[in-house]
């Protein structure tokens, strides 16, 4: 098989070749520098994690994590582990573990630590060769090429057609790091160019609005992985420097804000409705990392206020002083881009709908429209969801602040025998939708949300049945409330139809606390603080209630309940039932949360005109009726409606218009309004002035930013050519901005002023800016972009690092490092010194103060312990490396 795989791609190898033979020769930032070291809160805490105790390997995700660290901890110059032996000694076990297990055929294109341990070899390679073990070498590298062979199996579209619908990111990504960094190690540029292309060409592609990105094909994702997707991206970043990915990391800025639910403390409750169907609610998984990574890159304080407790090894290499907090906003609905729906949020309730098609490209990717979907892409389980947060203080020092959450809704088909074991996807039941015709009206403070579709089973697009299922909902500031209904495109046999409520409370042994499903009265429950009703239905069957495992593998695990609406029909457990076509069933359910009432005069209507209608009443002073078109066709409705409330609009979900003028006379409002194929409208009624308003909120219009940014910047290249270093950046649009600063150093660590630039005007509409460097130093230079408004105020935009070492010449940095006893000189290359080197050095105004030689051991960097006679000042380091000389300043502090 496996060889099959590479006889078909074989010219697609010859045309990348040249494109590999770059991406081998570009260069790798393996020692990113820890900024404002003196002052940097992350100097220590980056490391917590790393095991000098050297304790058994057991190859979960800690051990892969503590991997990449134990790389960084013993390479890096500024690590308080640099070079240590008990460091080496825990490197080389988790690395030995490893990679030998990969030898052994064992966890291939496993996401466990396939990233981790290329990485970790990657980069011990390359800066001290000479610490690899003789004798684990060669099963080192087998290892690593049986698993990076593997990880472009796993997914060979991606990696060759570039498909964006085979995507699943957060595992992808960890398998395409893997090939870039492992083919690196191996120096086969033809994988890495497979997993550079990927990373910045691809899976950048999956970014949606407001920060959040597809998960699984076109699916957007759950919260439970947005930060182990901002983590690989900033990981990959680091090394790479790559400006499309972070540009995506700047675009991720809104996830953590709109979806880490917060009150009364800085913790909170990630939303996991509207997640993809085969991952299910987790509780206790925030938002903190990610939210931290966005507010070092973006400058937020919101992202700041959710993320400013959290340690990390990454924060250290981004993290710059100054940030401020930001209170969360309150008491809002608005369009989230990223589920295509509302999310609002009101104290401790919560709501949210998606109107995202999972089964269709559109919008972000119409090139692949028109292709079959991949079999990994199975639906949705629900359109809607909400949630209540405990109030107890001391309920959220425990970390348990869900109370509880409406998790799912829909209409499903039982096609096998047995009892349903998957909540999700559904092993015995067919409820998710495939084929969607969605349409989304959006208010100031209401939004609508229906559907047509069609069902299909766990494994995909081609495994649908002829069962069409229809929603409608009204999602309110109290309520969700809404119709699902299904109907049978033709006759057949399957053993029962079932209508759900899928409510969630934690999961047992994870987080939060068994809830028990109270009956009020018939069709009415509480759920802790959840109320749902059943306000009317045809399925005239039992209304049955079950604790159910959330997990399928997980056993006793009841945090999880579902109210069930049976067909009459299929009272006789798992004997076939034969429903002739046009067969229809509907209910009409609510969800809202304590103290808040049911809703009123909620009512079904259809007509045989293919129009389908519900309505109900708010004790706030408001009236809704939803009138859904079912049909490919644009229909008429024409209809009055009784109106105890002052004014009367229409909100239609084809555009964001509003007939806000609609006349009340005695009480009742007339209308006739031609609703296309598959679209709504909202019929409201109410003393609200935010209902009859054509507007809706929008993420920055809620969350208004700290302060207006003098410039926004699109891009900062810095390009070296022979020996001119080219810098260029490019701003969107400038207001209140005075100058940019360029700033340079040999270290990365310690900038100096170079370049003033003054600014142009202030536009809207951008600048480009270009300036040169004549006289970069060998090596390595680094350049710093920093921009200062009219008040003095000033922001580190970007850096970039340029290094123009010769062919001939090995390239190096260095960097010092002050101890209680002595100061250490430490010397990084980009390729190994010859075995012994000369060294001097002088003083600024030209006094010789060491001269000597070194024993290098070939490798790439060197530590050297300074005289006594050096005192805190500027120098200038000479290196010798068998005829090749080049100077570089460093300071002593």
């Amino acid at each position: 098989m496996r060889k099959k795989r590479f006889i078909g791609v074989a010219a697609f190898i010859v045309v990348l070749s040249f494109i590999g033979q770059f991406a081998s020769s570009q260069s790798l930032q393996f020692l990113p520098p820890i900024p404002y070291y003196s002052t940097n809160p992350y100097k220590t805490t980056m490391w917590n994690g790393l095991q000098l105790s050297n304790p058994a390997v057991v190859l979960d995700f800690a051990d892969a994590d503590e991997l990449q660290l134990a790389a960084y901890a013993y390479m890096h110059p500024q690590s308080p582990y640099y070079l240590g032996a008990s460091t080496y000694t825990r490197l080389i076990t988790l690395l030995d573990s490893t990679l030998t297990d990969w030898k052994n055929g064992n966890r291939l294109a496993d996401i466990t630590n396939a990233f981790q341990g290329c990485f970790a070899y990657d980069m011990l390679k390359t800066l001290y060769p000479s610490k690899i073990p003789s004798n684990r070498k060669a099963i080192w590298e087998v290892g690593i090429r049986k698993q990076i062979d593997a990880c472009f199996l796993n997914a060979p579209t991606v990696y060759l057609n570039h498909y964006v619908r085979d995507v699943w990111l957060n595992g992808h990504q960890r398998l395409a790091m893997a090939m870039f960094f492992g083919g690196n190690a191996l120096g086969d540029s033809l994988y890495q160019e497979y997993g550079r292309y990927a990373t910045e060409e691809v899976f950048t592609q999956c970014l949606l609005g407001d920060g959040g990105t597809h998960y699984l094909s076109f699916h957007n994702e759950a919260s439970t992985y947005h930060p182990i997707v901002v983590k690989c991206f900033l990981d990959y970043w680091l090394v790479t420097q790559s400006t499309k990915v972070f540009d995506l990391l700047k675009g991720l800025e809104h996830f953590a804000p709109l979806n880490q639910h917060m009150y009364k403390t800085s913790n909170g409750y990630s939303e996991y409705s509207t997640g993809p169907s085969n991952k299910c609610y987790y509780n206790g998984v925030g938002q903190a990392y990610a939210a931290a990574v966005s507010a070092y890159i973006s400058n937020d304080g919101y992202n700041w206020t959710i993320g400013k407790s959290q340690n990390a090894l990454e924060l250290g290499f981004i993290y710059h002083p100054g940030l401020t907090a930001k209170a969360i906003p309150d008491s809002f609905m608005l369009y989230d881009a990223g589920t295509k729906g509302p999310r609002g949020k009101y104290g401790n309730w919560g709501v949210v709908a998606t109107a995202r098609d999972p089964s269709s490209a559109l919008p972000e990717h119409p090139a692949e429209a028109s292709l079959p979907l991949a079999t990994i892409c199975e639906g949705k389980a629900t359109f809607v969801g909400a949630f209540v947060l405990d109030t107890s203080a001391a309920l959220w020092k425990k970390g348990f602040p869900l109370n509880a959450a409406f998790h799912a809704a829909g209409i499903g088909v039982k096609t096998k025998k047995g009892k349903e074991t998957e909540w999700g996807r559904g092993a015995y039941h067919s409820w998710l939708t495939v084929n969607e015709h969605n349409g989304l009206s959006r208010g100031k403070s209401l939004y609508g949300i229906s559907t047509r579709y069609q069902l299909n089973k766990t494994g995909g697009r081609m495994a649908t049945i002829p069962w069409e299922g229809m929603q409608q909902w009204v999602i309110t500031q109290d309520r969700i409330i809404g119709m699902m209904e299904i109907q049978a495109q033709q006759k057949q046999s399957v053993y029962g139809l079932k209508a759900r409520l899928l409510l969630v409370s934690g999961r047992k042994g994870v987080a939060g606390t068994r809830k028990s499903l109270v009956v009020k009265n018939s069709y009415t429950y509480d759920y802790g603080m959840l109320k749902s009703t059943i306000h009317s239905q045809n399925f005239n069957g039992i209304v049955d209630t079950q604790y159910v495992n959330i997990i399928p593998f997980t056993t006793n695990d009841d945090f999880s309940a579902e109210i069930e609406l049976h067909d009459k029909l299929d009272s006789a457990k798992d004997v076939l039932i034969t429903y002739p076509a046009r067969t229809k069933r509907y209910a009409l359910v609510e969800v809202t949360r304590f103290p808040k009432t049911i809703s009123t005069a909620a009512t079904y209507t259809t007509k045989d005109t293919g129009l389908v209608a519900f309505q109900f009443q708010e004790q706030l002073g408001r009236k809704v009726r939803m009138i859904h078109n079912i049909t490919p066709i644009a229909l008429v409705y024409t209809d009055t409606m009784y109106c105890p409330f002052s004014k009367a609009s229409l909100l239609r979900s084809w555009n964001d218009t509003v007939d806000y003028t609609l006349a009340i006379n005695a009480q009742k409002s007339s209308c006739s309004i031609t609703i296309p194929a598959y679209s709504h409208i909202l019929w409201i009624n109410s003393n609200l002035d935010s209902d009859h308003v054509a507007a809706h909120n929008t993420y920055t219009k809620v969350f208004k930013p700290v302060s207006v940014l003098p410039i926004s910047l699109k891009s900062f290249q810095a390009i070296g050519n022979d020996s001119i270093v080219t810098l260029s950046w490019t701003t969107a649009n400038e207001w209140n901005n005075a100058f940019f600063q360029l700033q340079k150093s040999f270290d990365g660590i310690h900038f100096k002023d170079w370049i003033k630039i003054n600014t142009t005007q202030e536009t809207v509409n951008g600048t480009r800016y270009e300036t040169r460097d004549s006289f970069p130093s060998n090596g390595k230079n680094y350049y710093r972009l920093v921009q200062f408004d009219k008040d003095g105020k000033h922001s580190i935009l970007a850096t970039r690092v340029v290094n123009m070492g010769s062919k001939t010449e090995v390239g190096w940095k260095v960097v010092t490092n002050p101890s209680a006893v002595k100061s250490q000189l430490y010397v990084v290359a980009t390729q190994a010194f010859s075995p012994r080197i000369q060294i001097s050095i002088q003083s600024i105004s030209g006094q010789k103060m060491v001269s000597t030689s070194l024993k290098t051991n070939n490798e790439k960097a060197i530590k050297y312990n300074l005289p006594a006679t050096i005192v805190p000042g500027m120098y200038i380091l000479t290196i010798n490396n068998d005829g090749v000389i080049a100077s570089k300043p460093f300071q002593v502090f």
